[in-house]
Protein backbone atom coordinates (compact mmCIF):
# COMPACT_ATOMS: atom_id res chain seq x y z
CA UNK A 1 0.00 0.00 0.00
CA UNK A 2 1.60 3.25 -0.80
CA UNK A 3 1.18 6.52 0.85
CA UNK A 4 -1.84 7.77 -1.17
CA UNK A 5 -3.79 4.61 -0.59
CA UNK A 6 -5.67 4.68 3.28
CA UNK A 7 -6.55 1.19 4.45
CA UNK A 8 -10.01 0.51 4.71
CA UNK A 9 -11.21 -0.84 8.05
CA UNK A 10 -14.91 -0.80 8.02
CA UNK A 11 -17.78 1.28 6.35
CA UNK A 12 -21.12 2.82 7.45
CA UNK A 13 -23.91 0.34 8.52
CA UNK A 14 -26.43 1.98 6.51
CA UNK A 15 -25.14 3.37 3.25
CA UNK A 16 -21.98 1.26 2.96
CA UNK A 17 -19.75 3.82 2.39
CA UNK A 18 -16.08 2.65 2.90
CA UNK A 19 -14.28 4.71 5.87
CA UNK A 20 -11.52 6.12 3.81
CA UNK A 21 -14.45 7.74 1.27
CA UNK A 22 -16.46 9.82 4.67
CA UNK A 23 -15.70 12.80 6.29
CA UNK A 24 -16.08 10.82 9.73
CA UNK A 25 -17.24 7.31 10.95
CA UNK A 26 -18.73 7.32 14.15
CA UNK A 27 -18.30 3.34 15.73
CA UNK A 28 -21.25 2.07 18.41
CA UNK A 29 -21.32 -1.83 19.49
CA UNK A 30 -21.13 -4.02 16.25
CA UNK A 31 -22.28 -0.54 14.09
CA UNK A 32 -20.77 2.31 12.38
CA UNK A 33 -22.41 5.11 10.67
CA UNK A 34 -21.07 7.98 8.69
CA UNK A 35 -21.62 11.82 9.19
CA UNK A 36 -23.97 11.96 6.20
CA UNK A 37 -25.88 9.31 7.47
CA UNK A 38 -26.15 10.99 10.53
CA UNK A 39 -27.16 14.17 8.75
CA UNK A 40 -29.91 12.63 7.28
CA UNK A 41 -31.02 10.96 10.49
CA UNK A 42 -31.18 14.07 12.25
CA UNK A 43 -33.43 15.41 9.52
CA UNK A 44 -35.77 12.69 9.60
CA UNK A 45 -36.00 12.67 13.33
CA UNK A 46 -36.88 16.91 13.36
CA UNK A 47 -39.18 16.26 10.13
CA UNK A 48 -42.55 16.81 10.68
CA UNK A 49 -44.69 13.31 10.78
CA UNK A 50 -45.76 13.81 7.28
CA UNK A 51 -42.17 13.14 5.55
CA UNK A 52 -41.45 14.95 2.18
CA UNK A 53 -40.90 12.69 -0.77
CA UNK A 54 -36.84 12.67 -0.24
CA UNK A 55 -37.37 11.62 3.03
CA UNK A 56 -40.01 9.10 2.65
CA UNK A 57 -39.15 5.59 3.97
CA UNK A 58 -36.48 4.27 1.56
CA UNK A 59 -37.89 0.79 1.64
CA UNK A 60 -41.64 2.17 0.59
CA UNK A 61 -40.76 3.26 -2.58
CA UNK A 62 -38.59 0.62 -4.01
CA UNK A 63 -39.49 -1.23 -7.55
CA UNK A 64 -38.66 -4.85 -8.22
CA UNK A 65 -35.15 -3.75 -9.22
CA UNK A 66 -34.47 -0.95 -6.20
CA UNK A 67 -35.21 -4.28 -3.76
CA UNK A 68 -32.72 -6.24 -5.53
CA UNK A 69 -30.36 -3.63 -5.97
CA UNK A 70 -30.35 -3.07 -1.85
CA UNK A 71 -29.51 -6.95 -0.82
CA UNK A 72 -25.69 -6.47 -1.95
CA UNK A 73 -25.55 -3.81 0.59
CA UNK A 74 -27.86 -5.01 3.28
CA UNK A 75 -25.73 -8.50 3.05
CA UNK A 76 -22.58 -6.37 3.39
CA UNK A 77 -23.79 -4.99 6.03
CA UNK A 78 -25.19 -8.03 7.55
CA UNK A 79 -21.36 -9.18 7.20
CA UNK A 80 -20.16 -6.84 9.00
CA UNK A 81 -22.24 -7.21 11.95
CA UNK A 82 -20.65 -10.66 11.99
CA UNK A 83 -17.46 -9.73 12.16
CA UNK A 84 -18.12 -7.14 14.67
CA UNK A 85 -20.13 -10.04 16.61
CA UNK A 86 -16.93 -12.99 16.16
CA UNK A 87 -14.72 -10.00 17.32
CA UNK A 88 -16.77 -9.49 20.77
CA UNK A 89 -17.29 -13.02 21.59
CA UNK A 90 -13.16 -13.40 21.15
CA UNK A 91 -12.31 -10.76 23.14
CA UNK A 92 -15.18 -11.75 25.53
CA UNK A 93 -13.50 -15.81 25.91
CA UNK A 94 -9.76 -13.74 25.99
CA UNK A 95 -11.44 -12.00 28.95
CA UNK A 96 -12.45 -15.05 30.92
CA UNK A 97 -16.18 -13.93 30.61
CA UNK A 98 -19.28 -16.65 30.76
Amino acid sequence: MDATEERVVTACSFCRQPSNEVARLVAGPGVCICIECVELSSQIISAPPSLPPELASWEEDLDPDGVLASLPRMAAAGAQVKRNLAHFVKRARRLSAT
